[in-house]
């Protein structure tokens, strides 16, 4: 498809591609910055060497590009074959139809069922989706198919091919084919007649016996040309034909002609296509066919043959290919040394294959030629370094539990041919598969032992990578003060060993870890030069880390910086295509916008990303941000709350989330108690803004005088500062002012709170803090019922029916005891108004 629309040719040199892709990017992108980032990764996926693109930004780069496309015209992109197509093509299409959606582009796929074989959720929970069998047509129609291609098909020749045809239109075609090379059936017309006698026809009783019989038929050199071909694959160019078989000038050109007529082979002719005068079989089951007619000796001479021809060509492009001519030429070795002596080939073209795979971020197909890799590998040496790859594309394809297994298998090479250094690589990468697995206890039993008070560090590089894991689970598990210990040893070390990436991730580490133990100033320092420096060395990941964790911190300085750098983080993971950054960026985001106000914008965040096009922890995260919008707005959500609930973690931060969503359902229903436990439970574990604030409004809300002083206390001994946390401090205070009877006092500060809540543009906080104005001082005095009116506006513009619900019984006097449930309604007319 690149190719075609850069005008290229698959033979063209990389001057002409370099150019023609520079041009074809400058035509359809507008921005430089996107100009830049895309083409590097066009130009990679061409097999242009030298160029480095990171692997995380490929998809994202070819996905933007198809977007900029369609920004002008619609694009309809056509697979056809796609039962042929390698993981990383079928990965790359579900990418696309999962963050392209909202974009003007048709995809349409064509597939055997065999598909299904290796993807059985194919479009499965994709909306927008549209699937279409095509069912073996019937008898008649079968037959009217042939009166269409033979007018004058003698009826009794029509019913016996139909009979045999079994609702396959092929089979029909294929007949008519293999009567024309009879000569039974001459053109006319752009159709054909009878010309011969069809009484005694005889149509052999499968499709692969038709084929077979029309390949039976043709010149024993013409047959053997056809079987060469048949190695190469679908589609081949004259070269290669001429490598694998050995012929070349007019000999080879007339027997490839002979083909052409016979209707098993065809040409490229259109003078658009990257693919132009290359040949190609008719039909896929024609290759296969030819192929197995071959004796098992003469598939390991041409695939060999055809190999050398693909090593000559000099392009990573064919990577995958090589690699199977090289494998099949293994598999059909019949000696022992011949055998071995192809498996060492096979593995060097196998891991080739298997890096540029995983280069174009296709981790599915990276691990499946790495594991075939280490098949070959057998006791070899290289076989712990195979396994580690295969181990760590198997991690990043998300086939945790296999990708467990394989490092720990390298682990256990490594340590058996006493490479120690390569055995810590190995554990670290052991360690971030845990982690991404959310196994954050069974990671520090890995890497304590490991890097345990190892002084020298920076004299084993290894170490370094491990340390730096080891650093951020334990951060993970709230384990900070130990977190911020290793982070101070490996510090030094990874600036004295010049591991400026290790570097950069550890400095967002500890920064992050000193957030959540108070250091919040000194931990946004350190977080936002451990993003400057990823960004000099194009670390992605690491940025992507650095301005999540930055929001966290930053949120009790300013809610507003915090939730920008949510949507930074958001839109470069976007751009990118990474999930699991993309959902914590979301999550921090809708935290965000619950405090603004803007929930119409977490509404379309949240129309496009439904708990149901996510497995596991994702669909975790998803259902819970579901369930705290639909919680704060009275609507139903207790299917997600059942899940998340259900989920069965004893991660710490994974807790927390799941207590921030069913202390707001618990508010949601009145159930002020239950709210407070789960939002206490929260914060208990970690100090964050919204839960913290949630908090302290429930227990004003309970009207119990010794539990607003025992918050304040909390909250001033816990060293929190910043602007936010300065609000908070007030608005504690107003409330503890107002509960003493102290109304001028308490009106002063509730004043310097409202102002700076609606300063800060945080509009729900500043409404829930007119609901503790409402709760503590009389609703009659002017400057409380000017607040209610205006907080009441804002509730009912954010639809926040319990909360509307809530300030309108505190303003009618209707409030219950302290520490009751009160009931939740909303007038449909004023809803329905808003």
């Amino acid at each position: 498809m690149i190719r075609q629309r850069a005008g290229l040719l698959e033979t063209d040199d990389e001057a002409t591609t370099r150019e023609r892709v520079a041009g074809m990017v400058a035509e359809h992108v507008p921005d430089e910055a996107d100009r830049r980032w895309i083409e590097p990764a066009m130009l990679s996926l061409l097999g242009v060497p030298g160029v480095v693109v990171e692997t995380e930004q490929l998809f994202g780069a070819w996905r933007m590009f198809f977007e900029r496309l369609a920004a002008d015209v619609p694009v309809a992109l056509v697979f056809e074959d796609l039962h042929w197509a390698d993981s990383g093509m079928l990965d790359f299409i579900d990418y696309l139809l999962e963050w392209s959606r909202n974009q003007p582009i048709f995809i349409l796929t064509m597939a055997r069922p065999e598909l299904l074989e290796r993807r059985p959720t194919w479009g499965a929970g994709k909306r927008q989706f549209t699937s279409l069998y095509l069912e073996p047509l019937p008898e008649p129609a079968i037959r009217e198919l042939l009166l269409g291609l033979v007018p004058g098909l003698p009826d009794a020749a029509a019913r016996a091919i139909a009979a045999r045809a079994d609702g396959i239109p092929l089979y029909a075609v294929e007949t008519v084919r293999m009567l024309v090379a009879d000569g039974r059936l001459v053109e006319e017309g752009g159709a054909y007649r009878p010309s011969g006698d069809m009484g005694d026809l005889a149509v052999p009783e499968s499709l692969t016996a038709l084929i077979a019989s029309r390949l039976d038929a043709l010149e024993p050199d013409v047959r053997a040309l056809a079987q060469d071909a048949s190695v190469l694959g679908q589609r081949f160019t004259l070269t290669g034909l001429s490598a694998v078989s050995g012929l070349t000038g007019d000999e080879l050109e007339r027997r490839v002609d002979v083909l052409v007529r016979r209707d098993l082979f065809n040409r490229e002719a259109d003078p658009r296509s990257p693919e132009l005068n290359q040949y190609g079989f008719v039909q896929s089951l024609i290759r296969e066919v030819a192929y197995n007619t071959l004796a098992r000796r003469d598939r390991k001479v041409r695939h060999l043959a055809a190999a050398r021809f693909m090593e000559g060509m000099e392009t990573d492009e064919l990577a995958g290919a090589l690699a199977g001519q090289y494998a099949a030429a293994h598999g059909n070795a019949d000696n022992p040394e011949e055998q071995a002596a192809l498996a060492a080939q096979a593995k060097l073209a196998l891991k080739a294959a298997a890096d540029r795979a995983a280069m174009l971020g296709a981790s599915d197909q990276a691990y499946g030629f790495y594991a075939k890799a280490l098949d070959m590998a057998g006791d070899s040496p290289d076989g712990a370094e195979i396994a580690l790859r295969a181990g760590q594309t198997a991690t990043a394809a998300a086939q945790y539990q296999e990708g467990e297994r394989l490092l720990r298998e390298s682990i256990e090479r490594f340590t058996g041919a006493g490479l120690e250094a390569e055995a810590y690589r190995a554990t670290a990468a052991l360690a971030s598969n845990l982690i991404e697995a959310v196994h954050f206890q069974e990671a520090i039993a890995l890497l304590e032992p490991l890097v345990g008070e190892e002084t020298d560090l920076a004299s084993r590089p290894a170490l370094i990578a491990a340390g730096g894991q080891l650093s951020r689970v334990l951060m993970l598990s709230l384990k900070t003060d130990r977190a911020i210990e290793v982070a101070d040893r490996v510090l030094p070390a990874a600036e004295k060993a010049d591991r400026p990436i290790e570097l950069a991730d550890l400095l967002v580490t500890k920064g992050t870890a000193l957030g959540l133990i108070g250091r919040v100033r000194e931990g946004i320092a350190l977080i936002k030069a451990g993003r400057d420096m990823a960004e000099a060395e194009e670390a992605t990941l690491v940025v992507l880390r650095a301005l999540g964790n930055q929001a966290g911190s930053q949120e009790w300085f300013s809610v507003r910086e915090a939730l920008d750098a949510s949507r930074q983080a958001l839109t470069l993971g976007r751009r990118i295509g990474h999930d699991n950054f993309v959902l914590t960026a979301l999550a921090n985001a809708i935290l965000g916008v619950i405090s603004t106000g803007e929930w119409e914008w977490a509404d379309g965040e949240l129309a496009i990303t439904q708990p149901e096009d996510f497995e596991g922890f994702d669909r975790l995260v998803v259902a819970v941000y579901w369930a705290h919008v639909r919680a704060l707005r009275g609507e139903d959500r207790a299917g997600l709350i059942a899940e998340a609930e259900g989920f069965g973690t004893t991660e710490p931060l994974v807790q927390i989330e799941i207590d921030r969503a069913a202390g707001l359902d618990a508010l949601a229903d009145g159930r002020l108690e239950l709210a407070r436990a789960r939002f206490g439970a929260a914060v208990a574990t970690q100090r964050a803004f919204l839960e913290t604030n949630m908090l302290y409004h429930v227990g004003v809300w309970l009207r119990d005088p010794r539990l607003v002083a025992d918050d304040a206390r909390d909250f001033a001994e816990s060293g929190v500062h910043g602007h936010t946390a300065e609000l908070q401090t007030l608005t504690l205070a107003a409330a503890q002012a107002g509960l003493a009877g102290q109304t001028d006092e308490s009106l002063r500060l509730y004043r310097r709170a409202l102002t700076g809540w609606q300063d800060e543009g945080l509009a729900f906080i500043h409404a829930l803090t007119v609901i503790d104005m409402t709760s503590v001082l009389d609703p009659t005095l002017p400057e409380v019922a000017d607040a209610i009116r205006v907080a009441r506006e804002t509730l009912v513009r954010l639809r926040a029916a319990p909360y509307v619900a809530r300030l309108d019984a505190l303003a009618g006097g209707t409030e219950t005891a302290a520490g009751t449930t009160d009931p939740i309604a909303m007038a449909e007319s004023e809803v329905t108004a808003s």
